[in-house]
């Protein structure tokens, strides 16, 4: 009997963004209590429109996964979030945005500033929808007030680190080196001082 030996087979080698794509979707169906995932997709490269009322230009973002969700901590809860997650060049830190005034947003144009960068970016509406002049939300609803006085923040920041886990513990080895995490409240008292200051060792 002779025997034809078998040529190993040619490794295939498929682009990032594949890996990424099929990732950011099934974080959709990631497990986190309390919350629900609405939304998980990957966003081409393209101008993020800025928040009404803010004088932020359009910001050209790169490629990213985007995530939207609804954290319901109590029956009286309603935290939007939203964390964007670079696909190349994360930096492996990551920046989370707060509100002015009584909140009711999401700073989706300071989340695409920090995605440009290579930060992971996250933000929250503080618990409810409105303008930052009107606090009428707040009346009869105690626990939305805890969720605006720094519940609806913290619980971003625990699982916005979930969901990084989740991502780039499979998308890339860069999340089993330790995360350098920053935290930044926006207020309209902030110059671009500040913001440098904050990133000077990026």
């Amino acid at each position: 009997m002779s025997w034809c030996p078998i040529a190993p087979p040619l490794p295939v080698v498929l682009p990032a963004n594949v890996f990424a794509q099929k990732t950011c979707e099934n974080l959709k169906d990631l497990n986190l209590p309390n919350v629900t995932i609405s939304s998980a997709v990957l966003v081409p490269e393209g101008p993020v429109t800025g928040v009404p009322g803010f004088s932020s230009p359009n910001t050209i973002t790169p490629e990213h996964c985007a995530v939207q969700a609804i954290a319901r901590p109590t029956s009286d809860s309603e935290i939007h979030f939203e964390v964007w997650l670079a696909i190349e060049k994360w930096n492996r830190k990551y920046e989370q945005w707060g509100n002015g005034g009584w909140a009711g947003s999401i700073m989706t144009a300071y989340l695409a500033d920090a995605v440009r960068r290579g930060y992971v970016g996250a933000a929250t509406d503080d618990g409810h929808k409105g303008i930052a002049t009107d606090a009428s939300w707040a009346i009869g609803h105690p626990e939305k007030t805890i969720d605006f006085a720094y519940r609806a923040v913290h619980l971003t920041s625990i699982y916005a680190h979930a969901i990084m886990q989740a991502f780039y513990s499979k998308h890339s080895p860069m999340m089993q080196r330790a995360l350098h995490a920053q935290f930044l409240i926006y207020r309209s008292d902030k110059s671009a001082n500040d913001l440098q200051q904050f990133r000077q060792h990026d």
